[in-house]
């Protein structure tokens, strides 16, 4: 009789999303210590949303190997950009009776994330001025800005060479055979999904299109 996959918690599944994209860009079997996942409990439990903090992973990581740095033992690596741009979310967030005027300077913002994208870039031209042209309240940029990356996303990964495109997805098949009956199929599929995300970033060496991304915190 095949085995049924026990339910998996809302706690759970941030905590190993957190696991994975670290373990995934570590590139070694070195596992998170006890004061790691009291610190990502402590995200968990103050709302901190599981994308935010894969995707500062995921360009913190990076941006140290390109470095040619160490690599990261701890979590406690990534607490302030993570919870900068936590802070800086929940101030846009906020009713307006508790904040009269966030303090987002959304132009300088995209201006930043415009020259952060990658010189190699299709159509980085017409990609950096749709960036530039994003004008509005704070929410609704950002609300155009999740779309622009997918958007994004989803040309690169349609424009990939049939080899390269092939190489990914059993590069990607093979991670998530190493969860399977750990987790359920829809998280799987979700997992295959975060885990094509990373590669497609890491390849092109592309920041993640949000006000909050460290790329653009550093206007």
């Amino acid at each position: 009789m095949a085995s049924r996959s026990l339910p998996v918690s809302p706690a759970h599944r941030y905590f190993r999303a957190i696991e994975e994209c670290f373990l995934e860009w570590r590139g070694s079997p070195l596992t998170l210590g006890s004061g790691d996942w009291q610190l990502a409990r402590a995200w968990f439990e103050q709302g901190v949303p599981i994308q935010l903090v894969v995707e500062t992973l995921e360009t913190l990581f990076e941006r140290r190997d390109e470095e040619g740095k160490e690599k990261i033992a701890s979590l406690r690596y990534f607490q302030s950009a993570i919870e900068r741009a936590w802070n800086t979310r929940r101030e846009m967030l906020a009713p307006a009776a508790e904040l009269e005027t966030p303090d987002i300077d959304v132009q300088a913002r995209l201006a930043a994330l415009a020259r952060a994208l990658p010189v190699d870039l299709p159509r980085r031209q017409s990609w950096e001025q749709r960036l530039l042209d994003l004008t509005g309240a704070p929410e609704a940029v950002e609300a155009t800005l999740k779309g622009y990356d997918e958007e994004l996303r989803q040309a690169l990964h349609g424009a990939l060479p049939e080899a390269q495109r092939l190489a990914l997805e059993a590069t990607v098949k093979a991670s998530c055979d190493k969860l399977a009956g750990r987790l359920p199929k829809e998280e799987l599929e979700r997992a295959a999904q975060r885990l094509t995300e990373q590669h497609l970033r890491r390849q092109w060496r592309l920041p993640m299109l949000s006000l909050f991304s460290p790329e653009a915190l550093s206007e």
